[in-house]
Formats: structure tokens, C-alpha cells, sequence
């Protein structure tokens, strides 16, 4: 239990990364910290059903690494006791980006590779440590309890479920983690409340994977493979190391463009990639599962920092807030960064009753970035039906630049990675290094083949 709990209760909806990173920030701040987990306990690092995307690629932003380390200390090297594979972004990922290759060379920007699975069990694992925080599994959440005149919501209503009786589970504050499929304006409008303006970008991705078995006696000059082409063309692809010497092999597609469910159209869907190497390299490692699937039809952004009088008592956070496509691997280091805003807020705040409006505020840069990121890229496909603000062409002919300049220009790709990181905003790209890379690059062709290594590529071998 927290030793100065200021609070005597909060109730997080969900338990995915994001529900994890909150509880344990909520843990200093609050008496009983209760997390409403929709699936049955489980200790094993698998899949579960309320986490269909847990069987696919995910990783933490070198941000988000950053912030779980704060929130637990040594769990870095722990994950990697338990098989995360430790890894360059620049000297160990062989990226395939817009026609080129990245240049390779050693960026002293770490990224650690495992399964989702993995990943959770180790943070869940961790959270048991504090005697505060309850997960109670097997619940769903029907709706919010609330006063409309008073702006307030003081609680939940559970279903029922096997021989648990449905109850309202009342608390200090509710915070919705459910995710993307999240019935939160729902609930609101249910009690009366106002709903804030929303933005949607139809992107229609489904990506696919399988396990493989590492290739044994093959030592290739990466660790990690990414094949990301230029829309319009459309079939991306994936090799991540994992645990117990693994690649996880995912496949993507937009616009109906879906890699096939049934194993030889998957494979010919892997070996029509824009480049070779992707499929010379699955070819050389044994399959160890099927092939699984997840559908990811939109992109959305709410904007509860436009809302005039957000209710006091209810926070939405995590993918419910905003959920990214998921080819750009942002959602889990942007939900742990949205629980480091929420310990600032906790921290400095006099009382919950401002909190909503504090932290909403807080929030809006945060996921003002990588929400640009996402839309600029899913608006240079033809097929998608949004506004594009003015600027939009202008925008989108410059980061080509940038990401023409990274094949062959290491200051250029170490400032992206930079903004992909999400550790720096995109002013990083109009650095004045930036903007002689990105000139360079406008009057001149760059190899599709790979740059010459600037340091060390072998010494993971």
C-alpha cells in the first residue's frame, strides 16, 4: 500500500501495457488500485484472448523503454535475463524504407526485441510487488455510474459473470484503458454527458504473422528485417527476434491489400515484398505456427483536451484516447509516456477534481507527434478518403527527402530515428544538417542497395 495514499480508490478498466504502466503510477497515489481484466489469470508468456494483437510484432519505442525503466527500475535487464534480444536501431535493424536501404553504423540507440506476451507478464509480474493494486479477472464493464448535474462519474456497473453476481464497483477515479474498441462515448452520452470531437482515418490494415525457428548456422548482418515500401504500393513486412531464438515474421497490408490467411498465398504475399531479402530469409528459417491474423480497420483520435467540462472522475487514456496504426509501433511508449504525464498530474495536483482538464492538456502534445506521423504517412495513399490540409504535399515531399537522405547520410537517419523514437518532436528535421541531407538528397540518386557500413555491423555475432 502506498505509504501517503492521498486517495481511497481507483478503478482501471483493462490490462493491456497501458492499464500495467497506470496501475503502477496509481499505486503511490491511491489506497486500493483495482484493474478490471476482461480474461482469466495467467502466469505463462502466451497469448490471451482480451490481446488478439499479443500474437503479432510490438515493440517499445526507445521513450517508452525509458519510462518503464522509471516505473520499474532493472526491468530493462530482467527482460533481457528472460530472453529479450538487445539490439542497435541503426547497426542491427536492416531497414528497406521508400525504395532505399538505411544506412548501417553503430547509433548507441538500443532497442530491445521480444514477444508482447513476454513483455506483459514481466511489467504483471512487477505490479505484484505492490500490495495495493487487484487484479479481478473475468470482469466486463456495462456502464458508468454517475451525476450528470454534478459533472461526475463515481464508478462502474460489472456484468455478470459465472457465479459473480453483476455490482457497481464505485471509486474515486475510473480510468478507461480498454483499448481501441472502447464504448467510452457510449457510457458518456448514457449519463448525458458531452462527447468531444473525434478524428478517424479509415486505413483498412490487417497484418499477419508466424513463428520461426532461427535459422541455425547463418549469421546475416542484422538482427531485426523491415521491408517498408512507398504507397501506393502497399505489402510491408517484418523479422523481429525474440525469445527462445525465434523470429516473429509479420506481414502487413492497407486498403484491402491483405496478406492471405491460408500459408502458400501468405508466402507468396512474403516473396512478392519489394525486396528479395525478406523472403530469402524466411525461407532459410523453420515455421513453428500457423498463420494468425488481426484487422485494424481505423485510426482515431479523440480530443478530450477541446472538451469544455470533462468529468471529474473518469480519465481515458492509452488506445482508447488515440490508437496509431500499428505499423509504426508507437501505441505501447506513447501509453507509457500518457502514465508518466498522469504521476506529474498526481504529483503537483491539490486534489482529483482538476485532474481531467490538467491532464488532458498535458496529454495533447504527446500524442499530437506520432499522430502526425501516422496520418502524413496514411494520406500518401490514393485510397484513403480524408481532408488533407494544405500543407499536406509540401510536408509529405520533404520527409521523403528525410527518409531518401537516410541511406547515405548517418547525422540525417540519427535525427529521424530521433522523431520515430518519439524522443524529439519534428523540429529535429530542420536542423540545419537535416536541410543540407534533405537538399543532397533532392538532386541525387540514391543506391537501392545498401550504404557501406560506418562502424561495427558484426560485433552481435
Amino acid at each position: 500500500m502506498a505509504k501517503k495514499a492521498r486517495y481511497r480508490r481507483a478503478v482501471i478498466i483493462g490490462a493491456g501495457m497501458g492499464g500495467l504502466f497506470t496501475a503502477r503510477v496509481l499505486a503511490e497515489h491511491f489506497k486500493e488500485v483495482i484493474v478490471l481484466d476482461r480474461d482469466k489469470p495467467q502466469d505463462e508468456a502466451r497469448p490471451r484472448k482480451g490481446v488478439p494483437q499479443g500474437r503479432h510484432a510490438h515493440l517499445l519505442l526507445r521513450s517508452g523503454l525509458k519510462v518503464v525503466e522509471e516505473l520499474f527500475p532493472g526491468i530493462v535487464e530482467e527482460s533481457v535475463r528472460q530472453g529479450a534480444v538487445e539490439a542497435d536501431w541503426a547497426g542491427h535493424l536492416h531497414w528497406f524504407h521508400h525504395g532505399n536501404w538505411k544506412i548501417q553504423y553503430n547509433s548507441k540507440l538500443p532497442v530491445k526485441f521480444q514477444s508482447r506476451p513476454l513483455l506483459e507478464r514481466t511489467v504483471r509480474r512487477r505490479l505484484t510487488r505492490y500490495g495495493n493494486v487487484r487484479f479481478r479477472y473475468g470482469m466486463v464493464v456495462e456502464r458508468l455510474l454517475g451525476n450528470k448535474e454534478d459533472n461526475r462519474v463515481t464508478g462502474v456497473h460489472v456484468a455478470a459473470s459465472g457465479d459473480k453476481p453483476a455490482h457497481d464497483l464505485e471509486a474515486d477515479l475510473i480510468l478507461d484503458l480498454s483499448g481501441r474498441y472502447s464504448r467510452i462515448f457510449q457510457w458518456m452520452r448514457e449519463l448525458g454527458f458531452q462527447t468531444p470531437p473525434e478524428d478517424r482515418l479509415p486505413i483498412d490494415l490487417m497484418y499477419s504473422s508466424r513463428l520461426y525457428r532461427k535459422p541455425k548456422n547463418w549469421e546475416p548482418e542484422w538482427k531485426a528485417l523491415a521491408v517498408y515500401p512507398k504507397p501506393p504500393e502497399h505489402r510491408h513486412g517484418l523479422i523481429f527476434p525474440i525469445e527462445d531464438d525465434q523470429w516473429l515474421v509479420s506481414l502487413f497490408g492497407h486498403f484491402g491489400k491483405h496478406p492471405p490467411r491460408d500459408i502458400d498465398g501468405w508466402e507468396k504475399y512474403a516473396a512478392d515484398l519489394p525486396h528479395p531479402d525478406f523472403y530469402q530469409a524466411v525461407k532459410r528459417a523453420e515455421p513453428l505456427t500457423n498463420v494468425t491474423t488481426f484487422r485494424f480497420p481505423t485510426q482515431m483520435r479523440r480530443h478530450f483536451h477541446r472538451s469544455r467540462r470533462p468529468p471529474r472522475g473518469l480519465l481515458v487514456m492509452g488506445d482508447a484516447l488515440c490508437c496509431f496504426d500499428p505499423v509504426f509501433g508507437q501505441g505501447m511508449s506513447v501509453a507509457a509516456k500518457e502514465a508518466r504525464l498522469l504521476k506529474k498530474c498526481l504529483e503537483q495536483s491539490r486534489g482529483l477534481d482538476g485532474l481531467p482538464r490538467t491532464f488532458y492538456r498535458g496529454v495533447k502534445p504527446i500524442v499530437a507527434v506520432p499522430w502526425l506521423l501516422v496520418s502524413s504517412e496514411a494520406m500518401r495513399f490514393p485510397q484513403l478518403r480524408a481532408y488533407r490540409p494544405f500543407y499536406m504535399p509540401v510536408l509529405q515531399w520533404y520527409t521523403q527527402q528525410v527518409f531518401k537522405a537516410s541511406g547515405t547520410d548517418a547525422g540525417v537517419y540519427s535525427d529521424f530515428l530521433q522523431l520515430l523514437n518519439l524522443e524529439s518532436g519534428p523540429e529535429v528535421l530542420f536542423k540545419p544538417r537535416v536541410i543540407r541531407g534533405v537538399l543532397k538528397a533532392a538532386f541525387k540518386q540514391i543506391p537501392s542497395e545498401p550504404a557501406p557500413a560506418v562502424s561495427l555491423l558484426h560485433s552481435h555475432k
